[in-house]
């Protein structure tokens, strides 16, 4: 499972992804596992205060918790943009790039050529950004388009 998030596009994902984090908690599918990956590319701006501290990005303490429980069967990528600067609060064990997703991100998210028959894709952002990567997506060797799912914002 592949979720794309930019910016406020995160809100109807991490309502997904607490479900899917609830079911490993309580035991998974297959002893304890859930069976499938669950890989989250965000991309957020932040901006720096006089003090050189970034602003918080939001869920990320709660993605951190998520990612923690999922383990081996998670990956969360952070991708910021605007101002450079201080450190981004809360990011500490987090993967962290200082820059926007891109399609070769998509293509390393959606694996293996041979897994992809199953794996979903659900992009949530400002409508450039999920028109580009649902496009991306759904032209994937190997993937169905009927499992890529969006959302726009504005």
């Amino acid at each position: 499972m592949v979720f794309i998030a930019g910016g406020v596009g995160i809100n109807p994902l991490i309502s997904m992804l607490s479900v899917i984090a609830e079911q490993k908690k309580t035991g998974g599918v297959e002893g304890g596992n859930l069976g499938f990956d669950v890989i989250f590319l965000y991309s957020v701006r932040s901006s720096s205060d006089s003090e050189g501290r970034n602003e918080e990005i939001l869920f990320l303490s709660r993605l951190r918790d998520i990612f923690k429980l999922l383990d081996k069967e998670g990956e969360l990528k952070l991708f910021v943009t605007g101002k450079r600067g201080g450190e981004v609060q809360g990011s500490e064990g987090v993967k962290l790039e200082r820059r926007r997703i891109d399609e070769r991100d998509l293509e390393d998210a959606l694996g293996d050529l041979g897994d992809r028959d199953g794996t979903v894709v659900y992009v949530c952002g400002v409508p450039g950004m999920t028109d580009r990567f649902v496009e991306s997506a759904v032209k994937a060797e190997g993937m169905d388009g009927k499992r890529v799912l969006s959302e726009k914002w504005w």
